[in-house]
């Protein structure tokens, strides 16, 4: 028969960065697809540097679709896979889809808390979706959820391209999801002990209140030359190639702050995606390297050892970086098979084939 049609609806602005691993699977398992997101995200054009995906994309702010929308709820789908099902009063948009629906739930701590998502997800026609393994181990009942990692699909990186003294701190500078001070202090620890030939690429520019206070920071404690910062909303495109040209990822995700708590539990942290994507090495967390099972392609280290371990990055061999690299390759490949088995998996919960 003709293939299976879904259509893959984002109706916040954020998270377009997940889309293009969706469509790749989707793809994968040779379902025809169909994006509806909003404006912002389209202007920044999530599918640029994706090549090879099959799909058709439509504006949600755009009158026209809107209205067809209201027409048919989505009915002429097999199903609908959301990539967002949260915040929490998206559920009576959602509910209003007239086929079965996925539902991608990022803070999955949700599933088991809230009494709300527990009805929602409790109908046979719908399916919560968590993004990464770790996520699910968390929860009452794990064996309940299944997950995707959204390890974005792009062309990939030139070795000969890549800054080897770059670090790149990927998304809005927002002071409460990653530990900037500690960033602050390993920079001038670095620069205090002499060295100073590196550079610390924040892309995802912001001119809201943290940003301003970070790069005021910046200036105070003398250490501009050292930092690139950005005004921009980037393009996706741009975003995945300033990162993919830097040798490491910064996630500043520590323990040092409750803040971060929900990073070691029940969420992702889309810096370790990116880096999977772009090839480029995470320092990380010791104990976020060891929950995503990457320590043997992370450099990693305990809270207040960062500035150590950007030492440990500039100081790798080539052939210590070209080991990394091969074995963020091996992760991403494996974490996609898992992924399209996993979609697979719930896909059929819903009834839809075998």
């Amino acid at each position: 028969g003709p293939p299976m049609r879904c259509a893959l609806v984002e109706f916040t602005v954020a998270h377009g960065e997940t889309l293009p691993t969706f469509v790749h699977l989707l793809n994968s398992l040779g379902v025809d697809v169909d994006v509806y997101a909003r404006s912002p995200i389209l202007e920044s054009d999530p599918f640029g540097q994706c090549p090879g995906l099959r799909c058709t994309v439509a504006d949600l702010d755009d009158v026209i679709t809107r209205a067809r929308i209201r027409l048919r709820h989505f009915g002429q789908y097999d199903f609908v896979l959301a990539n967002s099902a949260e915040p929490k009063p998206l559920l009576a948009r959602l509910a209003a889809i007239r086929a079965p629906l996925i539902g991608v739930v990022h803070n999955a701590v949700l599933l088991d808390e809230d009494e709300g998502y527990r009805s929602f997800f409790g109908s046979p026609s719908r399916r919560p979706l968590a993004l990464g393994r770790h996520v699910t181990s968390s929860l009452d009942d794990p064996a309940d959820l299944r997950w995707v990692a959204p390890v974005h699909l792009l062309e990939r990186r030139e070795p000969t391209g890549v800054r080897w003294h770059r670090f790149c701190v990927q998304g809005r500078i927002d002071l409460r999801r990653r530990d900037y001070w500690g960033l602050l202090d390993a920079v001038e620890e670095l620069k205090t002990s002499g060295a100073d030939e590196f550079e610390v690429d924040l892309v995802g520019g912001d001119r809201a209140l943290d940003g301003v206070r970070l790069r005021r920071s910046i200036r105070q404690r003398g250490l501009d030359t050292l930092f690139t910062t950005h005004d921009g909303p980037f393009r996706y495109g741009e975003c995945f190639r300033r990162i993919s040209s830097a040798g490491f990822v910064l996630p500043l995700v520590d323990s040092t702050s409750p803040l971060f708590r929900p990073y070691f539990e029940d969420k992702i942290t889309s810096s370790i995606s990116m880096a999977l994507g772009t090839g480029s090495i995470p320092v990380m967390h010791q104990r976020l390297a060891e929950l995503y099972d990457l320590v043997d392609l992370a450099i990693g280290y305990p809270d207040g050892g960062l500035a150590a371990a950007m030492k440990t990055a500039l100081e790798l061999s080539e052939e210590a970086r070209l080991r990394m690299a091969e074995r963020i390759d091996q992760k991403r490949q494996w974490l996609l098979d898992e992924s399209l088995d996993n979609l697979a998996g719930v896909i059929g919960e819903l009834g839809l084939f075998t």
